[in-house]
């Protein structure tokens, strides 16, 4: 096999004896290797800056530090193996391309993950929306809810960090000025940049030191200290170990030792406070002092009730209004009782207004017959004075919605052992109307709330427990 005929014919034509090879063996072709493809793009971490929708760069930012994925989308997909041509020797004999190798795509199939066959080969496919991570114990491609990072946030490795996981587990710290956003977050070392969740809760397990942490519709728990730092979380529970001259917005507070904070909860409870301004509708404290040179101030919100006292005053106005009508027509009325048989109607039409008669339907039809029999005048004071005495009952119901409203609230200190103010206080707003306060402009506030204020408690010395009670 392979004999070289050009070369042995051209020595033939030569005449001239000589040595030359006159055969050669084919090699055979290369056999392909499997190959793994990636279907996306953005399946590794990028941390060059992120591109903005402009064109320019943000160097706050990286492109895509944790590659984030949903399900169903095709991960990786394997080119299957191929063998090459055989080869041959001189003397025919047949030379067996190499073996090729084999990748198993299921091995690599892990958590979050399944394996689908298609024309192209076959793919792993994510199963679950999720967080992109290769294990590199097992070497297995996984989709997980919970994205652990160790590196810490810093300018230096991630730059800001916005999630679309549900979970996020920081083991580092985060430096100052940088920003996380994301839903449930887990920070086990200090904090010193912002942490904002939407829908989720924020736990940090060191100190909360200088930064921010902010949850929409969560909570926020902080282990280890919290200070000068803002913590906001009107809609869920705010519970901190140690505060010192930080701003907390929550729904229910719960600390163990404030010093020099500026508090907003709905529910507050605080064991030793230290020269703090407080607000709130239900307030316990185990002991109250002064810090340096400033008092601690309690103030109880007595909140207004716009919508409730607007439906209030509709209905006294209407009631004057009837009141008006009715004393014109009172002539006309006082004439139709006198009646020995209007008067039995019209104490008939009281009492099924009162509720204390029942009709059936076809005695409802009736009494209408025999209602439009009766005066003008007689049969519009008496339809007014039903409508008075709905609108009374709407007054009643009203007010005694106020009232339980109020009589929640309430202010509560075990053990006063320092400077300390309780007052209340009536306003148009409510508790997330100092939200938008500046910190300098809330300090003041809520240290001298000013008129129309009502002193409950002022001394150095003794105890409270105070419950709102109808003036």
């Amino acid at each position: 096999f392979g004999i070289d005929a050009d070369a042995v014919r051209t020595v033939i034509q030569s005449g001239v004896a000589t040595l030359i090879e006159i055969a050669y063996q084919r090699e055979p072709t290369d056999s392909r290797d499997a190959q793994i493809v990636e279907e996306k793009s953005d399946l590794r971490q990028d941390r060059s800056p992120l591109i903005n929708a402009n064109g320019k760069a943000s160097l706050n930012a990286a492109k895509n530090y944790f590659p984030q994925v949903i399900k169903n989308i095709p991960l990786l997909r394997k080119i299957p193996c191929a063998l090459g041509d055989p080869g041959y020797r001189v003397t025919g004999a047949t030379i067996e391309p190499r073996t090729p190798k084999d990748i198993d795509l299921r091995a690599m199939s892990g958590l979050g993950t399944r394996l689908e066959t298609s024309a192209q080969g076959d793919i792993i496919v994510a199963d679950m929306d999720g967080f992109l991570r290769f294990d590199e114990r097992s070497k297995k491609v996984e989709v997980t809810a919970t994205i652990e990072n160790r590196s810490g946030i810093s300018t230096k490795s991630t730059g800001d960090i916005k999630l679309d996981v549900d979970n996020f587990v920081e083991h580092g710290e985060v430096q100052e000025g940088r920003i996380v956003k994301g839903k449930h977050m887990t920070f086990r070392s200090a904090v010193y940049g912002t942490i904002h969740s939407s829908d989720g809760d924020i736990c940090i397990d060191d100190n909360l030191s200088g930064g921010n942490a902010k949850s929409n519709g969560g909570n926020v728990s902080i282990h280890g200290r919290a200070i000068n730092a803002s913590i906001e979380a009107w809609d869920g529970n705010i519970t901190v170990n140690y505060a010192e001259s930080c701003v907390i917005f929550g729904k229910s507070v719960s600390i163990k030792h404030a010093v020099n904070c500026d508090i907003v909860a709905e529910t507050l409870q605080v064991g030793v406070v230290e020269g703090c301004a407080i607000v709130g509708n239900m307030i316990d404290l185990s002991s109250t002092l002064a810090r340096k040179d400033r008092e601690t101030v309690v103030t109880v919100l007595l909140p207004n009730h716009p919508t409730l006292e607007s439906q209030i005053i509709a209905a006294k106005e209407n009631i004057i209004k009837i009141d008006t009508v009715l004393q014109r027509n009172a002539v006309e009325m006082a004439a139709a009782r006198v009646d020995p048989k209007l008067a039995k109607f019209i104490e008939l039409g009281d009492k099924i207004r009162e509720g204390k008669i029942e009709l059936t339907t076809q005695q409802h039809s009736e009494w209408q017959k025999i209602f439009a029999r009766f005066p003008s005048a007689v049969k519009d004071s008496l339809a007014l004075m039903g409508k008075r005495k709905s609108l009374l009952n709407t007054i009643i119901d009203l007010s005694q919605q106020i009232e339980t409203s109020l009589s929640k609230l309430y202010c509560n200190i075990k053990e006063v052992l320092g400077e300390t103010a309780v007052q209340t206080l009536r306003t148009h707003l409510d508790l997330r109307g100092f939200q938008n306060l500046s910190r300098s402009e809330l300090k003041i506030s809520l240290q001298n709330m000013g008129a129309p204020n009502k002193k409950i408690f002022s001394d150095c010395q003794g105890q409270l427990k105070w419950q709102y009670k109808a003036q």
